[in-house]
């Protein structure tokens, strides 16, 4: 009862504040409309994620936020983790190697949210995670639909799915950039038309030498043998250099993409809560997208699609730092085991995806559109290697070799897995006061098996600019090759047993859109979350633990999000959004992730012609809890916030001919923002002083980018 009411007083508050501001301010705006009432929606109004066809978002199933380009330019965002980072519901998080992770809804598991370009799956099948550090500058839209997505989309999309539409330019352009904490980019886009090919290419490479934030203390500071090999306090490691791009070309009506992606990183802090400063992380991907649309909506639109993709992974983790001593003979030499460059573990896969997709389209009289189609897919991991510098295991036992060979003796097989699935959906609108959507999808997968997945989405119109929804869907996230067959972790081994995750969700909100791309929206939810996929083991940590489907989460929620835009092209955004995520086994609430969040994002037009925009987002509190008593560790359940981060972005176009200059601040206020790892639970070093922020990661930290743009 009192999340209900607190949830209520903000929504009620938030409301009023909005209609003040907009009533007082605006009181001339007018709405476009037509003898039907209808509204005008603005190309950031429209959407193709819901149904694969455009339609406005207050028309479409599903609870939906867009974004064009024109905000993201104005905005303070290097990637698309930054725009992510505004939307209701969504927080980001990052693991203790540095890599950027999604939470939606109150569910943190990365591979629980599909992440798709231009319709082209990026969540791979060895452990579902998906790329977030997209350059912004090559971006046209980003499309997010909260919640269940399955009954389209199959795997993974049980939380959110997100779709980038990719920018293709139709003239030259060069962006260079330089700013502190040793950042830099350099982007360039070109495109071409001619009578009957269109030709249309992006790149981007960035890097950065990452914050200036400290660990003070590591797992073996407080271990007295251990001790005088501790790297702490150290420097986090959060230095990467990437380098993304596409090209695309439209032959006729054949559309050819080739999307590739190439990074390496280090730590931002070390595997197993242990500073070494050896460890860096190397990956590429690369795809490939041919389709062809055949025929028309009004008989039958056939659209066939060829797709394939690869993912290489090379992992190089220094698990103890150089010198480290393990004061025991264990090999019997008469010696305590050395390792002069510490405790290195390598580990390298690839990951293969080839698939074809057939959907057909048709309007069957004036109030049905049916969406059908066919997948065939196959995937594998293929040429997987672990190699260690040791034999044993490293924390009970480990004696140094002489150079890299395979981890005890292990083989860590190569896999395969092949995907069939089938789905329909209607979209039927008998008047302009009612709208109906039902979808179900089939999916078969060759390891474990078989999932159904339902849609049902109604909404209904009964004032102009007014749209009430409800919607009841299911969704599925199947296995990971990690989860399933991956026994080289160090403490979590692969079970070929496992069920995938089931989510489902009921769903209600209502909006109001009283102006060209000005709305007030609000939703309520409630998920409940079967066979979660999970690791529950003991603080012992004595032996390695299978993933298992062994949780049941139940999650309620409740946001509100509104957007004023100016006749001038000026524009005022905010949200609010709070949860709760419960396990039913253990009766405890997971808040690993802020329970409330808060953003607002204002871009105006200033004098001289320079446009400015500032965003700040609110972090609410959030806390290490375990999801059972077995998992809770006394006097180590820490929590962080809440925090304030303001950007500032100032920006002008045609300071020059064809020149245009962009200066940016993230956090400008310099707040010491600090967050749990998103990996690990509850598992911090032990520490003198178990305080908050302790030997949480800092992120976030200040720094200042300038970027100048030449246009051709």
């Amino acid at each position: 009862m009192v999340y209900v009411v607190r949830m209520g007083r903000i929504i009620l508050l938030a409301a009023l504040l909005h209609f003040s501001f907009v009533a007082t301010a605006f009181a001339g705006d007018q709405m476009a409309s037509n003898g039907e009432e209808s509204m005008y929606f603005t190309p950031e109004e429209m959407n193709s994620i819901s149904s694969f066809r455009p339609k406005p978002v207050p028309e479409s199933p599903g609870f939906i936020t867009v974004i064009t380009s024109k905000t993201i330019a104005a905005m303070a965002a290097k990637d698309l983790a930054d725009v992510l980072n505004t939307i209701p519901g969504f927080h980001i998080a990052h693991s203790n190697s540095a890599e950027t992770q999604l939470a939606v809804r109150g569910l943190q598991t990365p591979s629980d949210i599909l992440v798709m370009i231009d319709g082209h799956r990026l969540n791979n099948f060895y452990d579902g995670a998906a790329l977030y550090d997209i350059p912004v500058d090559g971006i046209e839209k980003v499309e997010v639909i909260r919640g269940p997505g399955s009954a389209l989309y199959g795997t993974n999309a049980v939380a959110a799915v997100i779709n980038i539409i990719t920018k293709k330019a139709g003239h030259g352009r060069i962006k260079a950039g330089g700013g502190t904490l040793h950042t830099y980019k350099l982007n360039a886009g070109y495109g071409d038309v001619g009578e009957n090919d269109r030709v249309s290419a992006f790149a981007e490479l960035y890097g950065t030498g990452g914050g200036e934030a400290s660990i003070p203390w590591d797992r073996l500071s407080n271990n007295t043998a251990a001790a005088p090999y501790s790297k702490a306090p150290a420097a986090m490691k959060g230095n990467q250099r990437k380098l993304m791009g596409d090209v695309q070309w439209d032959h006729g009506e054949t559309n050819t993409k080739f999307t590739f992606y190439s990074d390496d990183r280090g730590p931002g802090f070390a595997y197993q809560n242990i500073v070494a400063d050896a460890s860096k992380s190397a990956s590429s991907y690369f795809s490939l997208d041919i389709s062809r649309p055949w025929g028309s909506e009004k008989t039958l639109l056939l659209e066939p699609r060829l797709y394939s993709d690869v993912w290489m992974v090379d992992r190089k983790i220094q698990l103890y730092p150089d010198g480290y001593t393990d004061n025991r003979d264990l090999n019997g030499d008469g010696q305590p085991e050395y390792f002069p460059n510490g405790m290195l573990l390598q580990k390298k896969y690839d990951v293969l995806t080839n698939g074809f997709e057939l959907r057909g389209r048709s309007m069957i009289g004036d109030e049905n559109y049916v969406t059908a189609g066919i997948v065939l897919e196959d995937a594998s991991i293929r040429n997987p290697q672990v190699l260690t510098n040791y034999a044993g295991e490293p924390d009970v036992g480990a004696v140094p070799q002489a150079y890299l060979s395979n981890w005890n003796g292990y083989s860590f097989p190569s896999r395969y897995r092949t995907i069939y699935a089938a789905y329909l959906q209607n979209d039927w609108t008998p008047s302009r006061y009612f709208n109906l959507v039902g979808g179900i999808r089939y999916d078969h997968y060759s390891d474990f098996g078989d999932t159904v997945n339902p849609r049902a989405a109604m909404a209904f119109y009964p004032l102009a600019g007014l749209d009430i929804k409800l919607q009841y869907a299911t969704a599925f996230r199947a296995p990971t090759f990690r989860e399933l067959y991956d026994e080289t972790d160090l403490q979590f081994a692969g079970n070929s047993s496992l069920h995938p995750e089931k989510i489902e969700t009921v769903e209600a909100g209502a909006g109001y859109t009283y102006g060209a791309n000005s709305f007030v929206r609000l939703n309520a939810y409630r998920e409940t979350l079967t066979d979660y996929i999970t690791t529950l083991f003991n603080t012992s940590m004595a032996s390695i633990t299978r993933y298992q489907n062994s949780g049941k989460l139940e999650i309620t929620g409740a946001g509100i999000e509104a957007k004023h835009t100016f006749e001038a092209g000026s524009f005022f955004m905010w949200n609010v959004f709070l949860f709760n995520a419960k396990d039913v086994i253990s009766d405890s609430y997971l808040t690993q992730v802020p329970q409330l969040r808060g953003n607002v994002v204002a871009g105006m037009d200033l004098p001289a012609g320079f446009n400015g925009t500032l965003t700040y987002n609110y972090y609410g509190t959030s806390k290490a809890n375990a999801r059972t008593s077995q998992e809770i560790i006394q006097g180590q359940a820490n929590s962080e916030g809440p925090f304030n981060i303001v950007n500032l972005a100032l920006s002008k176009k045609n300071l020059m001919q064809g020149v245009n200059i962009k200066m940016t601040a993230f956090n400008l206020l310099n707040a010491d923002y600090r967050e749990i790892y998103s990996d690990l639970r509850y598992r911090f070093p032990t520490v003198p002083d178990n305080g908050t922020g302790k030997n949480h990661i800092q992120t976030n930290q200040r720094m200042f980018l300038f970027e100048v743009e030449k246009e051709f």
